[in-house]
């Protein structure tokens, strides 16, 4: 988190140049879920942010809307190996969020999901309970980039932004946090 990769910046300015825009801002992928969910939720997102592609798979912890960091890890053929190697990356824990969005990656999300879900990590790693395991829609990361980029640059013109809660993901998420009590 926390900016654009050096490397990027020198080919954003030249694009910026060569299309005449004016940028007004950026917006980091990890930063926009975590906005993107509390206006969708109405609290502050608690989780681990899976990011997968062919070569790695980022895995970032988020707890009440902070990020904590994420760390990077090559991709071998487990992906519950790799997401595992990345939370061990964060050293010790007392607890680990016990929900987990996965997103992004080109692969079906719902195979890497299956992968994830039959890995004991209460036997591995600090879970209270067994992690909910959720993928996410396909165009999940460019409507987070849409809506908090869309928020980002109504603020920098001066607009109000006041965006409300979606009422039946609020229910759901309710659903589910009563779920997560009686299972523990």
């Amino acid at each position: 988190t926390g900016g654009v990769v050096p490397a990027r910046l020198t080919d954003l300015k030249t694009l910026c140049e060569r299309m005449a825009f004016r940028p007004l801002g950026f917006v980091v992928t990890t930063e926009a879920i975590t906005h993107y969910l509390k206006i969708k939720e109405g609290t502050p997102l608690t989780a681990i942010l899976i990011k997968t592609s062919v070569t790695e798979a980022a895995v970032t912890i988020v707890r009440v809307g902070k990020i904590e960091g994420t760390h990077a890890v090559g991709r071998s053929g487990d992906l519950a190996a790799d997401v595992r190697e990345g939370l061990a990356r964060f050293g010790k824990q007392e607890s680990l969020p016990t929900r987990m969005i996965l997103y992004d990656g080109g692969e079906d999300l719902t195979d890497l999901s299956q992968q994830l879900m039959a890995f004991d990590w209460q036997e591995h790693l600090p879970f209270l309970h067994l992690p909910n395991i959720e993928p996410a829609e396909n165009a999940f990361s460019i409507t987070a980039i849409a809506v908090a980029g869309g928020a980002e640059i109504a603020k920098s013109l001066g607009f109000t932004v006041n965006i409300k809660p979606d009422l039946e993901t609020q229910k759901y998420k309710i659903l589910r946090q009563s779920l997560e009590q009686d299972d523990a």
